[in-house]
């Protein structure tokens, strides 16, 4: 009798390793000596390793009639479609608005056996040219991500992607107000009714999707606490888990957001009052005049009405983000601090990425040696007062 376990089937072992860990796998075929291929997946729990293992079978089901004769559209749609259960909303529609907008009308026709680095070369530059290195290089991600799959699920050998570099690419730098402008900016958007979300923006550092999922109960004790995020889908205002693990944190307020916050909670209680049933109650800091979620895009729209009113450069609404870390950072707070209140895991990559503010504090630190060291005898006569 035959010990193989069937092709496509998975396994859940039912006891942890010494470390706690529960171990299965899907069998996906077997190489010419008979061993099997398969796929190995690890859960803290047995629930959570047959989630796992059901949605590989799951996976390989839906892939089975691919193979490496298959076009690479084909293998994407199917390869999008299983993706939708793990991206958040937003990377979905990216991913989406990706592969049918750049990949499947340049390299959709393809057979994925015959799909070589050089084509693939050869289009993510005409991508850059046309969109930008920053689209090219994301394509690059989301082709070498699909394909890593195929190869893991035995449909393609090798993933010739792999060897395909990244194009160069200029990042955007964030447009950083003078303190003047800043202040213009704050004066002018104080007669709008989203004044306190953009004064947050401004003193807290948080993202976008983060301020629009504040909730009043979310404000305790002098901090507000980031645990959720509201971010634009298909035209309507969805609410998601925030960024990253790291981004869910306290964030500690001033005295003046306080402040702003508390007269903001009297003008929207006096909105309700006014609109009676009409008012939809969702418990929200930031909300429409109706009391909905708010759509980023309408947000948006405000920022850049109040900008142009304000007569000053242009900028994103995510530099208002920006801007609080280097007013961080011309106050000299440690970059740990830094990375803790904007939800960045590790302080080197806030430095990184904000490292031309910081190379500019570096001038402020040519000071001379001596004036460093200082004058023993001042410091004599200071200590005998």
């Amino acid at each position: 009798m035959s010990n193989r376990r069937d092709k496509g089937r998975g396994y859940v072992g039912k006891k942890a390793d010494s470390k706690g860990r529960f171990k299965g796998y899907l069998t996906i075929g077997y190489t010419e000596e008979g061993k099997p291929i398969r796929i190995y997946r690890t859960a803290k729990t047995r629930a959570e390793l047959k989630r796992l293992i059901d949605a590989l079978v799951e996976e390989h089901n839906r892939v089975s009639n691919t193979n490496d004769d298959s076009t690479l559209a084909q293998y994407l749609e199917t390869w999008l479609g299983l993706k939708e259960q793990e991206l958040k909303p937003k990377s979905y529609r990216n991913y989406k608005r990706l592969i049918h907008n750049h990949l499947i009308p340049r390299l959709g026709k393809v057979k994925l056996g015959q799909l070589v680095p050089l084509d693939t070369q050869v289009i993510l530059r005409d991508i850059a040219k046309q969109h930008g290195g920053r689209t090219s290089n994301y394509a690059r991600s989301v082709l070498l991500s699909a394909l890593n799959r195929a190869v893991e699920l035995g449909i393609i050998e090798k993933n010739p992607l792999v060897v395909v570099r990244k194009v160069k690419e200029e990042k955007r730098q964030p447009v950083i107000w003078t303190a003047e402008e800043m202040l213009r900016f704050l004066e002018v958007a104080e007669k709008h009714r989203l004044y306190p979300l953009f004064h947050l923006a401004m003193a807290t550092g948080l993202r976008h999707g983060e301020l629009l999922g504040l909730q009043w109960d979310d404000l305790d004790d002098g901090q507000i606490h980031v645990q959720r995020s509201v971010d634009d889908q298909s035209g309507k205002a969805v609410v998601s888990t925030p960024k990253t693990e790291n981004s869910k944190r306290y964030v500690a307020l001033s005295e003046d957001c306080l402040q702003i916050l508390a007269e903001h909670r009297l003008r929207q209680a006096e909105e309700k009052a006014y609109l009676g049933e009409s008012w939809t109650e969702t418990g929200h800091i930031f909300v429409s005049e109706l009391g909905t979620l708010l759509l980023q895009r309408n947000v948006t729209r405000v920022f850049k009405t109040l900008k142009k009113k304000a007569s000053i450069p242009n900028a994103h609404i995510h530099d208002l983000r920006h801007m609080h870390v280097s007013l961080l950072i011309d106050n000299n707070i440690d970059p740990r601090t830094v990375a803790d209140r904007i939800g960045h895991a590790d302080p080197s990559f806030t430095f990184k990425t904000y490292s031309h503010m910081i190379k500019g504090k570096q001038r402020k630190t040519a000071i001379p040696l001596k004036t460093l060291i200082g004058n023993p005898e001042e410091d004599e006569s200071e200590s005998e007062k």
